[in-house]
């Protein structure tokens, strides 16, 4: 698993809950119980499989398999249930299970006096140090520009 620095995790994190949230209260998605620790999350084009196992979150759709799983993070989707669950655990007055973070990966943290064994990276040649830094570098957006698409609209790209 690679991990986001936590600034960017705790972004990235708050994106896929507000993204949820408005998704909700707009009535884009709907939130239907399968069995107890299983639901579907359906939208106008598509519906996923959320469940929760031991703590774990999952969910079948391309964003969580490819981004959320590496960063630990949960999708709109799995945002979605956890708001849903923690609306009717309130309304009902029960004490909520899932109002503290679930990560989809489980997650311990060690005192600080422990020290924590960790192996060096591998060694980068000079080239592939460069284009590391240059990749950590912020984006100047003056250097986005956008260009018609086929069809209808634009998309981004950068110049130079």
């Amino acid at each position: 698993m690679t991990t986001a620095p936590p600034i960017l995790e705790n972004q990235l994190q708050h994106e896929r809950t507000a993204r949820a949230r408005t998704a909700l209260q707009r009535g884009e998605m709907q939130v239907m119980i399968l069995t107890d620790c299983t639901w579907m999350v359906a939208s106008k084009s598509s519906h996923y499989t959320i469940s929760l196992d031991k703590g774990a979150w999952a969910c079948t759709c391309p964003d969580f398999k490819g981004r959320c799983i590496r960063f630990g993070l949960r999708c709109k989707h799995i945002e979605a249930v956890r708001l849903t669950e923690t609306a009717k655990i309130a309304e009902s007055g029960l004490e909520s299970q899932y109002t503290y973070p679930q990560f989809s990966i489980p997650h311990t943290e060690e005192p600080m006096a422990q020290s924590i064994t960790m192996s060096d990276p591998p060694a980068l040649d000079t080239s592939s140090e460069q284009i590391l830094w240059r990749l950590r570098q912020p984006l100047d957006m003056n250097r986005v520009k956008r260009r018609q698409a086929p069809g209808k609209g634009t998309f981004p790209y950068l110049e130079g």
